[in-house]
């Protein structure tokens, strides 16, 4: 239960208590004359019974309320790791920071196997520094199934 609906149901059968006390304070109706409320079956004793239940319902909201924890947050997910493809050592040359940025995320994502995402990023390589591009095709070649829609 998240906070704000732990708060909220604590609050909610705090208030179903404070209504409930409020409503079984009135004593039944006597309906038959008599001057007196011996009967329960020919006086309306029914405002004292939905106090009750109002009371009794704010007790467990209450408890309810107080017993719930935070949701856990998810673990984190595993890493993973292929040493065969993450340590290979990019292509040598002179080239722009963007492009060896953009040529490191290339050698995370073909160690992950995401090679929808490898050509998209080889594709933006290729249109500053072709030759570097077709370096990098060969030395990190991506074998596997895309795993995410790229948008370029």
């Amino acid at each position: 239960m998240s906070n704000g609906a732990r708060t909220a149901t604590i609050v909610a059968g705090l208030g179903s208590i404070a209504l409930g006390a409020v409503a079984n304070d009135s004593a039944g109706v006597d309906s038959d004359g008599n001057g007196s409320n011996d009967n329960p079956f020919n006086d309306d004793h029914g405002q004292q019974a939905l106090g009750s239940v109002m009371i009794i319902g704010g007790v467990i909201m209450f408890i309810a309320g107080i017993a719930s924890h935070p949701p856990a947050s998810p673990p984190p997910p595993p890493l993973e790791s292929s040493v065969s493809v993450g340590a290979r050592a990019l292509p040598g040359g002179r080239v722009s920071d963007h492009v060896l940025r953009l040529a490191r995320q290339v050698r995370s994502l073909a160690a992950r196997h995401e090679c929808a995402a490898v050509a998209t990023l080889v594709a933006r390589i290729a249109a500053e520094d072709p030759g570097y591009a077709a370096e990098l095709r060969v030395a990190m070649p991506c074998h596997g199934t895309p795993t995410r829609p790229v948008v370029p």
